[in-house]
């Protein structure tokens, strides 16, 4: 008996529990008695989403009463599926870089075992080139020589950033080559002949894409035969994967090709030697990070007509590097500029406008023969003028002196021989300018060439004038803002007389 009374016992308390559920969401404020409440009619609910699809694994997404928070439902979202649009060029899904590898490839270890060297000996890579990253654990470091020569059906390639070692002739003959997607990290330079990317004339033009893990495009990557150096890839597109970790472009990486616009990344940091010399290039956009153009950079780029280098942190414009760029009109170098290397300029015929930003060191020959530049100004910054830095710059009609730190030029130094326009040039010694290194503009004995001064003016507050500045030098007319007196204290070396005496109070022209 007491245990048929303990089962309706549980049985009730069961009861009323169901009920309380039975009564379900209640509008708590409805004045209602809790047994009079009725329930919830989930009129209007909210996806929450428990967690998202993937490429390959499927989500899960809640609905929740906005009145009561109940849990209505569950719904389950399919899977994305991968997404291998641009598989063509770099090989990869967009959305999970699920690498698509070519069939057929094989795999050989290096011979201390710590990855794969990978080859096509069978020729069943398809028509799209894609390499992996590893196999059977380890990674594939290394492509073998001429691992895919002559596959004329080839039209794309996708080199990963495990590799280390391209070597000769892996894709030489492919002469249906149409993009390359190369993201090796740090892969070895390529020296003399290598055959890489050799084609025939009659090969397509290709489309590069830099992957975002290349650190480091290696010297002579575009660049495979010395020899018969006419047979160039034809690059008509430079692209940058987004966040591209690139710090460098080796030697001679991207010589004699025929792209035309080139955006270079913010994390560049150098451009190599030769790195687009005889190129096609017409515009190029340099990134903030970029420190150094190196030693015939951008040789003979004969299409390039401005560049804005004014927003990066460049320090170094070696020697040669736009040498003669003949239609180059226009260049801003930023404030934080060290160095001009010698010849760096050399026979840029058209060259009107130049900011040498905060140039300290200007090399020998640097803006020889830059016949169309009208207007200079040395920069407080500098220190170093080499010699005939702006040799045969028949066009000058204005040169402003702001240097504070000029140090004295070499005898002979040429640095402004046969510069000048036929009217003469107007010379202006600027506010805040203490003294005039020696030889400033003196040239050579051969008084014929030297610079013709149509006007001198002198700032209020030079202190002096060093040997020689002026020796051999035409001064048609100077001027000076003070004072006699405060010229007389003005203490003028040997070898200045052509200054004359000066018109005194005059303003600057």
């Amino acid at each position: 008996m007491k245990e048929r009374k303990y089962i309706l016992s549980v049985a009730a308390a069961v009861a009323a529990a169901l009920s309380i559920f039975a009564v379900g969401c209640s509008d708590k404020n409805d004045g209602k008695k809790p047994n009079d409440t009725q329930p919830c009619a989930h009129a209007s609910v909210t996806a929450q989403s428990i967690h998202t699809p993937d490429c390959t694994n499927d989500g899960l997404t809640a609905y929740v009463c906005d009145k009561c928070h109940e849990k209505v439902r569950e719904e389950v979202v399919p899977a994305d599926g991968h997404d291998y649009s641009a598989a063509e060029v770099t090989g990869k899904c967009v959305t999970c870089e699920d690498v698509i590898c070519s069939p057929g490839m094989t795999y050989s270890l290096t011979a201390d075992g710590r990855g794969y060297i990978v080859s096509d000996p069978a020729k069943q890579c398809g028509d799209n080139v894609v390499i992996p990253e590893y196999h059977d654990g380890k990674p594939v470091v290394e492509i073998a020589s001429d691992a895919f020569n002559g596959r004329a059906n080839v039209k794309s390639a996708s080199i990963p950033k495990t590799i280390e070692t391209i070597n000769v002739g892996v894709f030489n003959g492919c002469t249906g080559l149409e993009k390359v997607y190369y993201n090796a990290e740090n892969a070895a330079d390529f020296r003399g002949i290598n055959w890489v990317f050799y084609c025939s004339k009659d090969a397509p033009e290709l489309s590069v894409t830099i992957g975002k893990n290349c650190k480091r495009i290696p010297a002579r990557l575009f660049y495979p035969h010395n020899a018969y150096s006419d047979i160039i890839p034809k690059i008509k597109s430079l692209a940058f994967e987004s966040g591209t970790k690139l710090e460098e472009i080796g030697e001679y990486a991207f010589y004699k090709t025929n792209m035309t616009d080139v955006t270079l990344p913010d994390s560049l940091k150098i451009i190599g030697a030769h790195a687009f010399e005889s190129s096609s290039v017409t515009a190029v956009v340099f990134g903030a990070a970029l420190e150094t153009v190196g030693a015939h950079a951008f040789d003979y780029c004969n299409g390039l007509t401005e560049i804005d280098m004014s927003a990066t942190a460049l320090k170094s414009v070696e020697d040669s590097a736009f040498r003669n760029c003949g239609e180059l009109a226009d260049v801003v170098l930023p404030t934080c500029l060290e160095t001009v290397g010698t010849k760096a300029f050399y026979n840029c015929v058209k060259l009107g406008e130049l900011s040498l930003g905060g140039a300290k060191h200007i090399g020998d020959e640097a803006f020889y023969g830059c016949s169309s530049l009208g207007s200079l100004t040395l920069p407080r910054s500098l220190v170093d003028l080499g010699c005939s830095a702006f040799e045969a710059c028949s066009g000058l009609t204005e040169i402003t002196v702001e240097a504070e730190s000029l140090g004295a030029l070499d005898a002979g130094n040429r640095a402004f021989f046969g510069s000048g326009a036929d009217g003469g040039v107007k010379v202006v010694i600027a506010d805040g300018v203490r003294a005039l290194p020696e030889r400033l503009f003196f040239s050579t004995a051969d008084t014929e060439n030297n610079i013709r001064i149509s006007r001198l003016y002198i700032c209020r507050g030079l202190e002096r004038i060093g040997k020689n500045a002026f020796r051999g030098v035409t001064v048609d007319a100077a001027d000076f803002a003070g004072t006699a007196a405060e010229y007389a204290l003005i203490e003028i070396a040997e070898g200045n007389g052509a200054i004359g005496a000066p018109n005194f109070g005059a303003g600057r022209a």
